[in-house]
């Protein structure tokens, strides 16, 4: 008696089960890949005074204070022990990072759980997904062209070695991406979202760094006809630009 369903005669075809999400699984492994390298090859140390500086905001930061007072006894000698990339406030005789505070901020709150060595290795693996939805965004009937750009990126040296330091630039990459993740759909109501992760993006370090990567694609909504997205995210991007500097101190190296 024939069984229903199946073609008597014929070789049996097994249905492929369903396939992992490669992008998640990529984020996966990069997250345990930098954080075990943070712990055992950089051994959580700030080795330059890039990275040393995001731990000094974050100690200012956790005592509710944007600057730091100089003790009254160190200030004749404070021409010679001011720190690198450390602005000097000579009226008040207090000094702070010359930084902008967005990744001290976000090495703050994972501080307060005392997971602070994380954060760049969580950066890494949230642009891993980031740079998938862009490049879907971009080619959304071609799935090996996203696939590849993941792959390129979690097999790059300068990607996974970064990951695993206190620098900042593991945040600009992946608030860039996440950036472009709602930019590269201008069709999209999540489109709105770019100025709100640019006024961070902008904030985490230094502006100039969002503001290169920026710059050519705010004429691309213009090109597409989407003007009044494109006026939106230019004006925004740009009171955004100006609203970190006005309320910044002006610095002085002490004479």
């Amino acid at each position: 008696r024939p069984v229903r369903g199946r073609r008597l005669g014929g070789p049996r075809k097994d249905r492929p089960g369903p396939q992992p999400p490669l992008a998640p699984c990529l984020a996966a492994g990069v997250l345990p890949m930098a954080a075990i390298g943070t712990e055992f090859i950089c051994h959580g140390y700030s080795l330059s005074a890039d990275e040393f500086m995001a731990d000094f905001q974050v100690r200012i930061f956790w005592h509710g204070k944007i600057t730091a007072e100089v003790p009254a006894g160190w200030i004749p000698a404070v021409r010679v022990i001011v720190p690198t990339y450390v602005d000097y406030l000579p009226q008040t005789h207090s000094w702070k990072a010359a930084y902008l505070p967005v990744y001290a901020a976000m090495r703050a709150v994972l501080q307060s759980v005392h997971l602070q060595s994380l954060l760049n290795p969580l950066l890494a693996a949230l642009t891993i997904l980031a740079l998938y939805g862009t490049a879907r965004n971009l080619w959304p009937n071609e799935q090996e062209n996203a696939l590849v750009a993941i792959l390129l990126l979690a097999v790059s040296a300068q990607f996974l070695c970064m990951a695993m330091t206190a620098y900042a630039m593991p945040a600009h990459l992946a608030l860039n991406m996440v950036w472009l993740w709602p930019y590269s759909r201008p069709d999209r109501r999540r489109f709105y979202l770019a100025p709100v992760v640019g006024v961070m993006a902008i904030g985490l370090h230094q502006p100039i760094l969002h503001a290169l990567l920026a710059a050519p694609f705010l004429c691309q909504p213009a090109r597409a006809r989407h003007w009044r997205r494109g006026l939106i995210l230019r004006l925004s991007t740009s009171l955004f630009l100006c609203g970190w500097f006005a309320p910044r101190f002006p610095h002085h190296r002490p004479p």
